[in-house]
């Protein structure tokens, strides 16, 4: 039988699965990564191969396809039941737990997703008791329903690839984040630095700017909680509270107004225009501005100069 090593993960955007140092004998396909969560897609094997986890650095959600075959399985220090997975069934497992086990051959498609232990307290510490934290806890066996229906809409993103995936994507990731510590976590007594609130409405107004200055990029919610200095899960919130709206919903006001101004006030072609305010093409623009104005972009552009 063949045996190959899993490296201790670390993401770097784009790059994470690169240097899992996985070989041919455990063939992978990344599904989008960033510095936070990323994900993999394990494809089927036709002959039994050793995988061997040591030290890894992030937290992870493994969802077996239904029939794959588990042995010799160590977790924790401790030997664990050989098992044959039924449908459904995932693996929560912590960062910095060993793990090693032998996975026969199958034809089904594993799903791994993983999750920035660092990420995951910040997101969620601003909803916990004073000086506590919420802390995952191993369940290497969790029949939940959650898990499946989460990873076929992340996979349904990758794969479709549309505008705002990545947005899209975010999203998706931090509801498993929130089922996780509501379902699979533990509060825990830890130094975790509070949120000035008399600094919130700077925080909101210096992301609104970067917002408004990097419209014709595809901006990301960590990007935009970034610049605010906030955990997105938090920064989500204040936004909304501010604003009255979601910052997914702001970033595309700010392309609409823009659009409409340099419509009505230059003659900067469609499609030029529609890139410069941040669509991914002229047809989006047209959508989005019709649905936004009743007009569409030539025909107010014909209006106002007249």
């Amino acid at each position: 039988m063949e045996s190959t090593k899993i490296s201790s993960y670390s993401s770097s955007k784009g790059t994470g699965f690169d240097r899992m140092g996985l070989p041919a004998q455990l063939p992978f396909e990344a599904a989008y990564a960033s510095d936070s969560f990323s994900a993999a897609r394990l494809h089927q094997l036709d002959r039994p191969v050793q995988v061997t986890i040591e030290r890894p650095e992030y937290h992870r959600i493994t969802l077996w396809s239904q029939g794959t075959h588990m042995f010799d399985v160590w977790s924790e220090g401790k030997r664990r039941s050989d098992a044959i997975m039924p449908a459904g069934i995932a693996a929560v497992a912590t960062a910095n737990t060993d793990s090693q086990y032998w996975l026969g051959p199958h034809t089904g498609k594993n799903f791994v997703f993983y999750i920035s232990p660092r990420h995951f307290e910040q997101t969620f510490q601003d909803d916990c008791a004073a000086g506590k934290v919420a802390e995952l806890q191993n369940n290497l066996c969790a029949s939940d329903p959650f898990f499946p229906l989460m990873m076929q809409l992340y996979l349904a993103e990758v794969e479709q690839a549309r505008e705002y995936a990545g947005i899209a994507l975010q999203s998706i990731a931090m509801q498993i984040g929130l089922h996780l510590a509501r379902n699979y976590s533990g509060l825990v007594e830890r130094d975790a630095p509070a949120v000035s609130a008399t600094s919130e409405s700077k925080r909101i107004e210096r992301a609104k700017a970067f917002i408004r200055e990097n419209l014709e990029l595809p901006i990301s919610l960590a990007e935009i909680a970034a610049t605010a200095n906030l955990s997105q899960y938090h920064f989500a919130r204040c936004f909304k509270a501010a604003e009255g709206i979601t910052p997914y919903q702001y970033v595309m006001k700010q392309r609409l107004e823009r659009a409409r101004f340099l419509v009505c006030e230059t003659r900067q072609p469609l499609a030029e225009l529609a890139v410069a305010c941040g669509f991914a093409s002229q047809q989006h623009l047209t959508d989005r501005f019709t649905k936004a104005f009743g007009l569409s972009p030539g025909l107010m552009r014909r209006m106002s100069s007249q």
